[in-house]
Formats: structure tokens, sequence, C-alpha cells
């Protein structure tokens, strides 16, 4: 409920202060989950890389607005609104992707489907989420088996070129592709052998009971998003990107 909350609440109030107020809770909720600041570097660097560039490409080519300064006399003015729309679309891009990724590594999937089914929500598609998370890193050590595999038998696949795409493709996603297909048989023929879907309930070994502490994260999550788009509403300039480089109060 918190990353929906702040998902939208990002994707919502587009001025730069609100961006900024909402990079600084991930980090905050990053560094109390034990997450260091590391993790931007090593797990986030690609997205801290397109970020820059985002800015950087709404910083010289976003030319509407009044001019702060001029790079090429003439030619490559940076103007207000370009600086604007560059922060505001770099934070926001990295609130999501570093919102997500803190949920991704605090939370475990199987704990996340089973508090959901008990919760509400039918178990087959619980099954399904739970059945799809396991098979990500079946399907990383069958890669590198198949890999191995072709290597061995003298397949250059670790020299990529365009011109042998196409034996990448046949020698590397065509052996993956059929080892999945049979382990998602093998598991539909032993799901059936256990009578799977028979009972409208099932019953769990792992019970993720809901805590005081779940409904009053989720309160104020819902209480802080309703707060801030009313504030939105009432007080336009806070959000708009006419203000430019200061809010309007």
């Amino acid at each position: 409920m918190a990353l929906f909350c702040l998902s939208l609440l990002v994707f919502t109030l587009p001025n730069p202060g609100f961006q900024a107020v909402l990079f600084f809770l991930t980090l905050a909720a990053a560094a109390y989950a034990g997450i260091g600041g590391a993790f931007w570097l090593k797990k986030l660097r690609f997205v801290l890389f397109f970020g820059l560039t985002v800015f950087l490409a709404q910083l010289l080519f976003n030319q509407t607005g009044p001019a702060l300064a001029v790079l090429v006399p003439g030619r490559l003015p940076i103007t207000a609104r370009g600086l604007v729309r560059g922060l505001s679309m770099a934070l926001r891009l990295l609130s999501i992707t570093g919102a997500s990724y803190v949920f991704t590594a605090t939370t475990d999937p199987g704990d996340l489907a089973y508090a959901l089914m008990q919760a509400g929500l039918p178990y087959r598609y619980g099954f399904m989420l739970v059945t799809a998370l396991r098979f990500v890193p079946l399907l990383r050590e069958e890669a590198a088996t198949v890999y191995a595999a072709q290597l061995a038998k003298g397949i250059p696949l670790d020299r990529p070129t365009p011109a042998n795409l196409p034996q990448l493709a046949r020698y590397m996603f065509w052996p993956l592709t059929v080892a999945a297909l049979e382990k998602v048989d093998t598991l539909a023929i032993s799901m059936e052998g256990r009578a799977f879907g028979l009972y409208c309930r099932r019953t769990y070994l792992r019970q993720c009971p809901f805590t005081w502490a779940d409904a009053v994260l989720i309160a104020l999550s819902l209480i802080g998003t309703a707060g801030l788009l009313a504030l939105s509403y009432l007080l336009p300039g806070l959000t708009a990107y006419s203000s430019y480089l200061k809010f309007t109060f």
C-alpha cells in the first residue's frame, strides 16, 4: 500500500519540490530497512545513468519558458521549464525504481502471496504468483547450463555480433524454451496428482497474520496521500509547472 501511494503521488504531483521530498522518503525507507547508499551504485547504476540522461535531455532541448543561461549563444538556452521538467522526470524515475527495489528486497515473495491469499485472494492466483517467482532462479540456472553446454560444443556464444544473432537465438533461446515447457508440464502433472483446485479454500503451513503495524502503515499511507492530494487541489501553485523554481503559496 505504501508503494502504491508513493507511485500515485509521484505521477500526480509533478512539482520537483514534492518529487524531491518523495525521493528522500524513499531513501529514508531504504536506510530504515538496512539498505545502505551503496545499493544505488551497485543495483541501480543503469537507472541513475538513465535518470541523468533524461535530466540533461530536458535541460538542453526543452527551450520553453524564461531562459536562465545560454550555453551556446543563440542556440542552447537553459530554460526554467526545461530545468523543472528535467528534475521532475529524473526524480520520478529514481523514486519509483528505488521504492520498488526496496519493496522487493525486503519482502519475501512467498510471504506476500500467502498474506494476500489469507486476506481473500483466490489461492489459484496466489499460487500463480509464487510459481512465477520461483521459476525465475530455475530459469537462470537452466540458462547458465545451456550456455556452458553450447560453449563446450564450440558454438561462439561468448562473442556476440549482429551477424550471429540468429545463431544465438537458435542455440540459446530454443533449448531454454523447451526446458521451461518441460518444467511447466511436470509441475502441471504434479498439481493434478495432488488434486489442486479441488476445494474452495486451502490450509496454510505458515501463517502471515495482519498486525497493528500493518494497519498503522496502511492508514498513514492513505491519510498522507489524501492530504497531499487535497493540498494540491487547494493550492495548485504547489504542483504546477508554472511555479518553476519556487513554491507559490
